[in-house]
Parts: C-alpha cells; sequence; structure tokens
C-alpha cells in the first residue's frame, strides 16, 4: 500500500514527548514515531501470555514461605512488578497460565489487574506437560502478535522497544537477548546471536559458549503455537528448533533482569531496585 501525507495540529508538549523518542536508530524521525504510535493503538489488542505452570512445588520458595511470582521484592511482589512494566507498554491483557493452587493465590493479591492497569484472564493448567504446553493453553485468547512472560522473571528494560523491534522484522518469535555485564551466575538459556538472528540457542549447555542470555520475555506471533508438539516440551526446546531453521531473532536488552528461583535472588533483587 502506498502512503498519504497528513497535516496535523498537536499540543506541543505532546510534540515534545513524541520527540523524545527520535534516537536515530530505531526510531529516525518524528513521521515515524507517530505511525509507530498510531500503529501501537489503532491495531489489533496485544496480550501477555504469564508463563507460571508446572507442579505448584517447583514454583515454592521453602524459605520464604511464598511461591516466586508473590515473593515480595520491596513493598511489591513480582508479579506486581511484571503487570506494572506490561501495562507500561501499553498492553492491557494479561493471560496467566498456571496450576489452580498458584493462580488462586495470585487472584488473591492482584484479582483482576485493575489496580496495575491491566485486565487479568486466569487459565487452569489442569495437567501439567512442560512450559510449551502452557503457553500453548493460551492460544484461544490470543489474536495477533503477544508478549510472553515466565512468572519470576525481574526486568527493567522497555518492552515497547522490543514489541517494535519484533513488528519489523519476520522471524515468529523475538527473544529479549541480555546484554548485562551480571552473567556469571546464570547458567542456562545461552545463546549465539549473527546480525538479529540467534543462530544457536543453548537451553542448558555444559559450557557457556558466550555472554548472551535469552531471557525468555519476549514476543510471538500466533503461528507459534503450530510448532508446539501435542505431548508439550519445554518452550526452549522450541527455541532451540527455531534457531536451526533460521527463525529465531533476538533483541539486545541491558539494565537489570534476574531470574528469581531462590531467597538469594530476591536479596539481589531487593539490591538492585535501591541502588
Amino acid at each position: 500500500m502506498g502512503r498519504v501525507r497528513v497535516s496535523l495540529s498537536l499540543d506541543e508538549m505532546l510534540v515534545k514527548e513524541i520527540d523524545r523518542g527520535v534516537d536515530g536508530i530505531n526510531i529516525t524521525s518524528r513521521s515515524e514515531a507517530i505511525e509507530r504510535v498510531l500503529r501501537e493503538h489503532v491495531g489489533k489488542d496485544r496480550a501477555c501470555v504469564i508463563l507460571a505452570g508446572g507442579p505448584p512445588a517447583n514454583l515454592f520458595i521453602p524459605r520464604l514461605g511464598r511461591y516466586r511470582p508473590l515473593v515480595d521484592v520491596g513493598g511489591k511482589t513480582l508479579i506486581e512488578c511484571i503487570a506494572e512494566r506490561v501495562s507500561a507498554a501499553g498492553i492491557d491483557t494479561l493471560i496467566v497460565v498456571g496450576s489452580h493452587e498458584v493462580n488462586s493465590k495470585i487472584f488473591e493479591r492482584i484479582g483482576n489487574g485493575e489496580k496495575q492497569g491491566v485486565q487479568i484472564k486466569y487459565v487452569e493448567e489442569e495437567e501439567h506437560k512442560g512450559s510449551a504446553h502452557s503457553l500453548k493453553l493460551a492460544e484461544q485468547f490470543v489474536e495477533g502478535p503477544f508478549l510472553f512472560i515466565p512468572c519470576d522473571h525481574y526486568f527493567d528494560f522497555d518492552l515497547s522497544k522490543l514489541w517494535y523491534f519484533h513488528r519489523e522484522r519476520h522471524a515468529p518469535v523475538t527473544l529479549a537477548v541480555y546484554a548485562g555485564a551480571d552473567y556469571t551466575w546464570n547458567k542456562t538459556s545461552i545463546v549465539k546471536m549473527e546480525g538479529d538472528s540467534i543462530v544457536q540457542y543453548w537451553e542448558k549447555p555444559s559450557k557457556a559458549e558466550t555472554h548472551l542470555t535469552a531471557t525468555l520475555i519476549g514476543f510471538a506471533n500466533p503461528e507459534i503455537f503450530g510448532m508446539i508438539a501435542i505431548g508439550g516440551g519445554s518452550i526452549e526446546s522450541v527455541f532451540e528448533r527455531l534457531s536451526r531453521k533460521g527463525k529465531l531473532n533476538g533483541f539486545h536488552v541491558s539494565g537489570k533482569f534476574v531470574n528469581v528461583h531462590s531467597a538469594e535472588d530476591v536479596e539481589r533483587v531487593k539490591k538492585l531496585i535501591r541502588s
């Protein structure tokens, strides 16, 4: 389709706010910035799938007596932090996929998400078949490209930039790849990249070949549901297959990121928030 020139009169302060997003790299002009905003709000509603599946015991931190998404990280629970980040990116629907027990505890804390500026739908995982199966359970609630986030990730990077990047590329999945310096504690989801493409993905490598970590936060097109085997399995195995086919992209992010598995991880998050 062609392009049409239009003339707009906008509030001066709004124009200044738009211009702040023009960085000369991801957004090169005021026109492009305005177009992106319009596409974001005129297109199909986007959703975020929160992966909280698996046996409840796997998400429980005995020392804290709480499930990972419900640990306190400085006056807020981890799930509240995630919901607020998602809302800030203009996504107003969260689909929480988890066991009845975990979903119930999350609901007790944040309910339908009104306080966080989102609408939350809860999908119960009656049978545990791996994280890929958990993702597929959200299929009926997804119409277009969607965000997915594990329930136990703390991060502060801008999800909007990840969305813009994914939308302008053609891969079925774009993962946020952590490029910060604090990588030594991580042992999983190591990737090798060439340009924007993730050419190798190691779920649990015996030796880290690079310092790049896939955060398991990303955007996917609905076609990913057709790539999930009936028997389920891990979502990481799907990413491994996509990387071998040249169909997995990565977007470099930096800042604060912690995969929360233990009480020590919770303390790490609290220190990052205070810093």
